[in-house]
């Protein structure tokens, strides 16, 4: 600290620094990461012991897609395509029972043309249906609801459910925050608005930088 004239240095916990981003100290932390996702209940600053570990992430939308295109008979594509259609074509759909009217195109470098169809959405479905693809996990919205059940008190479970925060890439896929809130709506029992949601993302002008 001294070789770098740090004057002082603070550890903290990813999970309490989401929620202060919102203005927030307690709250519900849904961190939706690469290979895996935590779900996290803050009170008053504090990560509480009892939290859930889901194998559900984006590398399983990744894998859910090749497995999509194969059956489609586009087989063989590499990471980086694959990964860049998820990126900008993928979504998810309000609900269950609407139905996708878009059919999106990619082209690849030898002039190929791949027709994604329902793959955009299906895969994107995974958030919410892993057992489509056998994950052993249970929604993003699901998650979300059992960690805040963890809570002994009536209380705070109340309080967590009136600050949900959601972070990590997936959380910017097309359509997600509306489909979250219709999901959690239907979980009826905390009571979760429309105004307890965040999506800790970051600003535009930040992500055109870096996508630079």
């Amino acid at each position: 600290m001294e070789t770098f004239n740090v004057p002082t240095v603070c550890i903290a916990g990813t999970s309490p620094l989401s929620l202060y981003s919102v203005g927030k100290t307690t709250g519900l932390v849904m961190d939706i990461g690469y290979q895996c996702s935590h779900a996290v209940s803050v009170y008053e600053g504090i990560a509480l012991p009892k939290n859930i570990k889901s194998p559900l992430g984006g590398l399983n939308v990744d894998f859910y897609l090749d497995k999509l295109l194969t059956q489609k008979g586009y087989d063989g594509l590499s990471e980086e395509i694959r990964e860049t259609m998820k990126e900008k074509f993928s979504f998810v759909l309000p609900d269950t029972t609407s139905a996708a009217s878009e059919n999106s195109n990619y082209s690849l470098p030898d002039g190929s043309v791949i027709s994604l169809g329902d793959a955009a959405h299906q895969c994107a479905e995974l958030f919410f249906n892993p057992k489509l693809d056998q994950i052993q996990s249970n929604g993003i919205h699901e998650l979300i609801y059992e960690a805040i059940r963890l809570s002994s008190s009536g209380r705070v479970r109340r309080q967590l459910s009136k600050n949900v925060v959601v972070t990590g890439g997936p959380s910017y896929t097309r359509g997600f925050e509306e489909r979250l809130q219709n999901e959690l709506k239907k979980l009826g029992e905390l009571n979760f608005g429309t105004e307890s949601l965040y999506l800790n993302r970051l600003p535009q002008e930040v992500l055109e930088v870096v996508e630079e």
